[in-house]
């Protein structure tokens, strides 16, 4: 049997309309080529923004995983952000919840054709019994189904911490979490961060006496603590979160939410109006509670006032805010924001040949049925 010697840049077997392994490449002539940067992506939500392409992951849907293949020897390089679920927040006089945790990279390596799942966070529980605390939010993970491990391995974004609840005037701490939640009104110790590289403590309540004015803390958030509560003055707001242009649009993300507040008698309530719905951004706080919504964080509630007291909120959707802590008079613990993912790359880049040559396309010059 005879065999052809075929050139590498020129392999058309007979009876075959393209070459084999059809490239994504554009032809070009004049030594520059255009080519995508991954020949084939999948999962999630995929838009375009300028010269990247953003793949955002939401929810636990069907199309909950990522794979990649750069159709070379070297996998996919993207930024990755992933945030966990926000805790919820604590009830009477509770601590608000600390945001889940925020994970970072503009370096993951994405391994050619490994299949990565990922799971969105849902956000803790606030408290509305009067139990220890909330919920500590659920865990935000990007993680590879084998045989081949990934480059970059498995990101983890850790959930936050539960408000302290302050059942039977006792002093529950702020649970521990990718950022800590805060202490309720007994003078409690706000939680510790689970990852410092992820989030902040919680700050620590205050209350001035038995039977007197407290305040509860804010839950810590990815950029900073959350603050104590001071007595006179508001429940302690959340920590920070921080803000990124990932998705497209300059976002804030992983807030902690604000303490709520409690105080004999209602006379010492502050001048200050509890807003009517959550704003979307900028400070806000009742009587008494407090919080911070700019990053997704919850707002802790205010003291009753004619029987109802000032609402707390939760945190935001798909922010991984901590839910706001309920105010006193038996006020409920508000839940934390879900988390989100995503996973952004150069979509083409143009690269310089050394020498001239010319490359399939799909429709391009170079395709087309063999003529015999």
């Amino acid at each position: 049997m005879a065999f052809k010697q075929f050139e590498m840049m020129n392999f058309r077997p007979e009876g075959f309309e393209f070459p084999v392994g059809l490239s994504t490449l554009i032809v070009s002539t004049g030594g520059e080529v255009t080519r995508n940067v991954a020949e084939t992506t999948n999962g999630g939500t995929q838009t375009i923004d300028g010269s990247n392409t953003v793949h955002a992951f939401s929810s636990n849907a069907a199309s909950a995983y990522f794979s990649s293949n750069t159709g070379l020897g070297y996998g996919l390089v993207a930024e990755v952000l992933a945030i966990a679920g926000g805790g919820g927040g604590g009830w009477d006089g509770g601590g608000g919840g600390g945001a889940g945790g925020l994970y970072y990279t503009n370096s993951a390596v994405f391994s050619n054709g490994v299949i990565h799942t990922v799971t969105i966070a849902s956000g803790g529980a606030g408290d509305t019994t009067g139990s220890v605390r909330g919920t500590v939010g659920s865990n935000t993970s990007i993680t590879y189904r084998g045989p081949a491990a990934p480059v970059t391995g498995n990101v983890v974004a850790e959930g936050g911490g539960g408000g302290g609840s302050a059942p039977g005037q006792s002093g529950q701490t702020g649970g521990p979490g990718g950022s800590g939640g805060g202490g309720n009104i007994y003078n409690a110790a706000g939680g510790a961060t689970s990852n410092s590289a992820q989030g902040s403590a919680g700050g620590t309540g205050a209350i001035a006496g038995p039977l007197a004015s407290g305040r509860a803390a804010g839950g810590g958030g990815a950029g900073g603590i959350g603050a104590d509560g001071t007595v006179p003055g508001t429940g302690g707001a959340g920590g920070v979160g921080l803000f990124y242009s990932i998705s497209g649009a300059n976002t804030g993300y992983a807030g902690g939410a604000g303490g709520g507040g409690s105080g004999y008698p209602p006379g010492h309530i502050a001048g200050v109006s509890q807003p009517t719905s959550q704003p979307s951004m900028l400070s806000a706080s009742g009587p008494y509670g407090a919080g911070t919504n700019n990053y997704g964080g919850g707002i802790g509630g205010g003291y009753p006032t004619f029987g109802s007291p000032p609402q707390a909120y939760a945190g935001g959707l798909n922010s991984g805010g901590g839910g706001g802590g309920g105010g006193g008079g038996t006020g409920s613990g508000l839940n934390g924001g879900s988390g989100v993912v995503y996973i952004r790359y150069i979509t083409s880049n143009t690269e310089n040949t050394l020498v001239e040559t010319e490359f399939y396309s799909i429709g391009g010059a170079n395709s087309g049925i063999l003529v015999s």
